[in-house]
This record gives structure tokens, sequence and C-alpha cells, in this order.
């Protein structure tokens, strides 16, 4: 695995440039001084001994590049931004060490892209779980750590008298073909995310492979949807991961110009890069209006909605179509259109076949 050039969204949408390379004896103090920055503002929550263990001397540092692989991040201008090590441990088990971002580049996306990084090199070596143990000053480490799938084991152990935390996460190898997430907000119209969420969970292949992974992001890791219900995100804008799709779901929340709408636009704007289909649902239209994305574009929305969407954004060539497809943007109708939507996806992706399954599956007009 040699250098590789990965983007990230930040928290503001923004988009940010990461190096995603091996470090050598040559990074060794700044390493040291990345892992310094990082856990200076916890120094008087750790024992010596433990903080001493955390953020070692260079011999220390040193030890870890021989007996770990370790990753670094580095922007456009060579800055460390992020670093992380991981090594198989035994019979199908990688563990990981040593994350740190410190606190400028956290929201980067920077700690994303690195643990991937390291969770790739594992399941290349053969490894199916990953452990990591942390401590409980960490609490937005530990928070990161579990949107990214990890969970305590309950083990505790004595790290120079504090405890010390074992988390861990299956790899499996048996990884869904299509990666889907969707986006969420306040005020979002339940059906139209619930439903392509319900569908493309469906999707399995004839051995019983399933063959989407869905997942949801949002600006604030809990949203209230329209009618009240609370839904919690898996990830933050700024812990968006790669995937083949998008969807933006609509209701009033999208409609209706709001307190995170310039910061979804921002994301939506960015992200197409690293996403290479994304799709709206009813009034998720709005966004990728708001986003410049549908600007001389033929798009759909809500029939009730159309006349509002055309005076709104007269650059968009309005269309009654329940689905239009324009290749890397495609926009479906009103709210349980997002269900047709999933189903003409999944035609696409994997044949008319395991469209006709899940349709059947659904037990409505769609069979």
């Amino acid at each position: 695995m040699g250098n590789e050039m990965r983007e990230a969204s930040d928290i503001g949408g923004a988009t940010r440039v990461f190096q995603i390379r091996r470090a050598t004896v040559a990074d060794a103090h700044a390493l040291r001084n990345c892992l310094s920055d990082a856990f200076e503002p916890y120094r008087t929550q750790y024992t010596p001994q433990a903080f001493a263990d955390t953020v070692p001397d260079l011999d220390g540092i040193e030890r870890r590049l021989r007996t770990m692989t370790c990753f670094v991040a580095t922007d456009e201008n060579g800055d460390l931004a992020g670093t992380i090590a991981a090594q198989p441990v035994g019979t199908g088990e990688g563990h990981l060490r040593g994350m740190a971002v410190p606190e400028r580049w956290q929201g980067s996306g920077v700690a994303s892209l690195l643990l991937s990084t390291a969770e790739n090199l594992l399941r290349d070596a053969g490894c199916t779980v990953i452990s990591l143990d942390t401590t409980r000053p960490l609490e937005r480490a530990i928070r990161f750590y579990e949107r990214q799938g990890f969970a305590p084991t309950g083990r505790v152990q004595d790290f120079y008298g504090m405890p010390l935390y074992e988390y861990k996460k299956a790899l499996s190898s048996d990884t869904p073909e299509r990666r889907i997430l969707i986006l969420l907000f306040d005020g979002v119209e339940v059906l139209d995310f619930a439903g392509p969420y319900e569908v493309f969970s469906l999707a399995t292949a004839a051995g019983g492979k399933k063959l989407c992974s869905v997942s949801t992001v949002a600006v604030t890791s809990e949203i209230t949807c329209m009618g009240g219900l609370k839904v919690k995100a898996d990830f933050a804008l700024s812990d968006c991961p790669d995937a083949d799709l998008l969807v933006v779901p609509g209701g009033p929340g999208a409609r209706i110009p709001g307190e995170h709408h310039e910061q979804i636009a921002a994301f939506l704007a960015t992200v197409k890069s690293r996403i290479p289909v994304i799709a709206s649902v009813c009034t998720g239209s709005f966004l990728l209006a708001r986003a410049k994305l549908l600007d001389g574009l033929e798009a759909t929305t809500h029939p009730d909605r159309r006349e509002q969407l055309q005076t709104e954004f007269p650059a968009i060539r309005l269309s009654s179509e329940k689905i239009v497809d324009r290749g890397s943007l495609i926009t479906a109708g009103g709210i349980s259109s997002g269900i047709d939507l999933g189903l003409y996806i999944l035609e696409k992706w994997f044949g008319s076949a395991c469209r006709t399954d899940v349709a059947r599956r659904l037990d409505g007009a769609w069979a």
C-alpha cells in the first residue's frame, strides 16, 4: 500500500485533500509531535505513566514503527494531520493503536480516512476482527469509534492506574457490493428515507448475501423527523465515508430554508466528487437545487411542489416524470416515490430479478 491521495469533506462541507502513506523512521519527530498535540489536552486526566505510554519518547516511537504498520496523513502543505498504527495480533485478529488527530484537524474527515486505510491493511492480512483499547477521557474518540461500528467488549484492563476499555469490530469478508448513504436532517419526511432504506436493505443475492449496506449521515448526531420521530445518525458530515449512492430525502426541512441549509448545500456540492450518484426523493430536490447541482438539468419533485421549485430555481427544466435519471443525478417524485427510486436503482445495479424479488417482498403496488 503506497502513497494515496484521498479527499475528505470537513464539518462545513469544504473538501480537503490528504496524502495517506506509511510512516518511516524519518517521521519519528513529527509523529511524536502529532501524538503530543492530540493528547496534551487530556494530560491531567491520565496518570504520568499512562500518558508517557500514550505519548512515547522517540525510542518508543521507533519501536512502534518497527513492530506495527504506522500510517500518517499530510495536508496539501505537507503538514502532518493525523496518524494510526495497525498490526495483526493473532489468528484473524488485528489491533489498532495510536490514532491521533490534533485538535485543529478534528472535524476535517482525516480520522475516517486513516481508519479505513488501517482496516483495509488488516482485512488484506486476513483479519476478521479488529480490536482497540481506549480510555474514558477520550469521549470524542469513543463516539467516533462507535459510529464506525466498534462496540465495547466489557473487558477492562489496568493501564498504569487507570481503566483501559476494549472495543472490537467485525470485518466482514462478505462485504456488500454497494454502499448507500441517506442524508438526514430535522424536518425530514419519514417515508422519504425509510422507503429507500427498506428497499436497499432487502436486496440479497441468490445465496442470501446482502447486496447493499445502508447508513445515515447528518449534520447533528440526532435529528427530529416530520411528526416527531427521533433518529440517531450513523455518521456526521465530517465523517462521511465514500459510497456508491447518496439519497437525499425531502420534507419541510428540505423545502424550507433552515439553520443547517448552507452547511448541507456545501456538503452536497463537494461530496459529489467522491460519490458517483446522488438521488433525491420528493422535495429533496430543493436541497440539490440550493447546492446548484440541478442548474440546466431536467428534474422532478413532489407534484404539489413543482411550481414552487420552478419559481425558486428557474434554471431547472421541470419534468412530470416519477423518476428523472441524468446519470450522476437522479430525482424522484413525491414521498412513496422513494420506493420506486430504490427499485429503479436496484434494477440498474443488479438486474430485473433483484428488483422483482424486493418488490414482491414489499407486497404493494410495486409488485
